[in-house]
C-alpha cells in the first residue's frame, strides 16, 4: 500500500499558509547581483574542466542511437519517474511497485481536493530566485577549486567528433542507470518488459485547478528543499526574509572569493570569462566513456509515443514530483502500510 495519508493532509494544511508568500516580492534578491551570479556560473559550466583524454579514446566506435529526439524524451521521463518513486521507496519496474503507485496517485488527487479547498495561492517566485541563486554560487566555488583555468596541453578541436558522440549516448546511459537496465544485456528487450508495467498504471482525474496548484506547490517546495540544503537551515522555521539576507550573504561571500583568487573585479572576471575557449564538460570520465563503448543497443524499432499523451507521465510525473518534494522539503513521507485506525483508503477506490 502506499498512500497520501490524510492524516499527512492534516499536518500540511497548517504548513500551507506559510508557503503562501504572495506578498513577499519585498523579498527579492537584487536582481543585478542576482543575474551575474548566474551568468558567472553558466560561463564557468560551459568552460568544463580540465581534460586529460586517452589517445586510445579516439578508436572507440559508439553505437548508434535509433531513437526519435521525441522518443529519448519520453523513454527520460519513464527513467524519472522510476528515480522519484525510488525516492519514496517505490519500485516501478516491479507489479508491486506499480500497484502501490496507482494507490498513491490516488490518495494524491483526492487529497488536492482538499488543499483547494483552503483557498490558497503560491507564488514560488521568491524562493526559486534564492534557491538558483545558491546554485549558481555553489556552482561557481566548486569551479574556482578545479582550477578551471589552467591552460589545458591538447588540441580540444580534435576530441570535437568524439564528445559530440558521446553526448548523444549520455541519455540512453542515464535511462539505463534509472531503470536499473543490464547494460551489456538485450536494452529494447528490458525497456518493453519495464514500459508494459508502467503503462498498466492508471492515474485519476485532475481538474485543471488541480494540476495548477500542485505546479506551483511543487515549485516552491523544490526551491524550499534547495535552500534547505544549501543554507543547512529550516527556510521556513526562520522565516522568509532571514533567508533572503543569508543569501545575500553567500552571493556577497561568492563575489569575494572570484575576485581574491582570480585578482580582479567581478564585473572583469566576467569579461575574461567570456573570452575564454569552450572545453570539454565532465560527461567525458572514464566510467562514462566505458559503459558507452560496451553499450549493446539493437535498433528499438517499436514506437513510442510522447510523453504529453500518456497520462502515466503527464499526470504520474507531476504527482510524484510533488510526494517527493514533500519529503525534501517538510519531511512528510506517504504511508507505506495502513493506518492502525480510520484509514480511508477503501473509499478511494483500493
Amino acid at each position: 500500500m502506499a498512500c497520501f495519508c490524510k492524516d499527512t493532509v492534516s499536518m500540511l494544511a497548517l504548513t500551507l499558509p506559510s508557503l503562501s508568500v504572495s506578498a513577499s516580492l519585498s523579498a527579492s534578491l537584487s536582481l543585478s547581483a542576482a543575474a551575474q551570479i548566474g551568468a558567472m556560473a553558466r560561463l564557468m559550466m560551459n568552460l568544463g574542466v580540465n581534460f586529460n583524454p586517452d589517445p586510445a579514446w579516439l578508436q572507440i566506435q559508439f553505437p548508434t542511437i535509433s531513437l526519435s529526439a521525441s522518443a529519448m524524451a519520453t523513454l527520460s521521463a519513464f527513467a524519472q519517474l522510476q528515480a522519484m518513486a525510488g525516492l519514496l521507496g517505490l519500485n516501478l519496474t516491479t507489479s508491486l511497485g506499480v500497484s502501490a503507485f496507482a494507490e498513491l496517485a490516488a490518495s494524491v488527487a483526492a487529497r488536492l481536493s482538499a488543499i483547494l479547498s483552503l483557498g490558497l495561492t503560491f507564488n514560488p517566485g521568491p524562493w526559486a530566485q534564492m534557491s538558483a541563486a545558491l546554485t549558481a554560487c555553489a556552482q561557481i566555488q566548486a569551479a574556482l577549486k578545479l582550477n578551471l583555468f589552467a591552460p589545458m596541453n591538447i588540441n580540444v578541436s580534435l576530441w570535437a567528433n568524439f564528445l559530440a558522440q558521446l553526448q548523444l549516448i549520455l541519455p540512453m546511459l542515464s535511462i539505463i542507470a534509472q531503470l536499473g537496465l543490464n547494460v551489456t544485456g538485450n536494452i529494447s528487450a528490458q525497456l518493453s518488459l519495464i514500459l508494459k508495467l508502467m503503462l498498466g498504471i492508471p492515474m485519476p482525474q485532475l481538474p485543471p485547478m488541480a494540476l495548477t496548484m500542485m505546479a506551483s506547490l511543487t515549485s516552491t517546495l523544490t526551491a524550499i528543499a534547495q535552500i534547505k540544503l544549501s543554507l543547512g537551515i529550516d527556510p521556513l522555521a526562520i522565516g522568509l526574509p532571514a533567508v533572503h539576507l543569508m543569501v545575500q550573504e553567500r552571493i556577497q561571500a561568492t563575489i569575494s572569493m572570484v575576485e581574491s583568487l582570480l585578482g580582479m573585479s567581478f564585473s572583469a572576471a566576467l569579461q575574461f570569462l567570456a573570452k575564454l575557449q569552450l572545453g570539454p564538460t565532465l560527461i567525458a570520465t572514464p566510467l562514462n566513456i566505458r559503459l558507452a563503448a560496451n553499450l549493446a543497443l539493437p535498433p528499438i524499432n517499436w514506437s513510442i509515443p510522447a510523453m504529453g499523451s500518456l497520462p502515466v507521465l503527464s499526470l504520474g510525473l507531476p504527482i510524484a514530483a510533488l510526494m517527493a518534494q514533500l519529503k525534501a522539503a517538510l519531511n512528510m513521507n506517504l504511508a507505506l502500510s495502513t493506518c492502525m485506525a480510520g484509514c480511508d483508503m477503501k473509499a478511494l477506490g483500493f
